[in-house]
């Protein structure tokens, strides 16, 4: 069943319970009392016209809680999926953020063997051209101190370690 023919049968249902309040009899229906027999009848109501059996309401009941139950779990799935995208178009609009979730959780793990080492391999690509960037900078600076420096980018967010040493020299008052 798709959502076009839940929704068609939902308005139909609604649409007949409007319709038993308003016609429903002034009189109650009246049971007839029978002896009782091995062959008894089940037991009837006069609804709209229509006799039900008891164990049809019954039936009936239970359809509609199962309805009921199949809705809310429905709307459950959609809160949670506007959610996500919310989410998502948090983390796509903040990509810092992804960056730093990408750092806490070890992703190699996480993904098929291929995708690992591409990913580990790219971060020995880094790391060794931060490697490379600092030592030019030790060479091109005496008083060069990587922690300070390396402080300072993460502090600032800086991706040139150049600009981060500069910084840490004018908080110290040299030039």
């Amino acid at each position: 069943m798709n959502i076009e023919q839940y929704r068609a049968l939902k308005a139909q249902e609604e649409a007949s319970k409007a319709q038993q309040q308003v016609e429903q009899p002034t009189t109650p229906p009246v049971e007839e009392t029978k002896p009782v027999t091995e062959e008894t009848k089940p037991i009837t109501v006069e609804i709209d016209g229509k006799e039900v059996t008891i164990e049809e309401l019954k039936n009936g009941y239970l359809r509609q809680a199962d309805y009921t139950r199949k809705t809310q779990q429905l709307a459950n799935q959609r809160r949670e999926f506007e959610d996500a995208v919310k989410l998502y178009e948090h983390l796509k609009s903040n990509p810092e953020i992804l960056q730093q979730l990408q750092q806490v959780i070890d992703v190699p793990r996480t993904l098929d063997p291929t995708q690992a080492k591409v990913i580990e391999l790219e971060q020995k690509v880094y790391d060794m051209m931060l490697e490379r960037e600092i030592e030019i900078l030790q060479n091109k600076y005496p008083d060069f101190e990587i922690r300070e420096v390396l402080e300072m980018a993460s502090q600032k967010q800086l991706t040139n370690l150049e600009d981060a040493y500069h910084l840490v020299k004018s908080s110290k008052g040299g030039t």
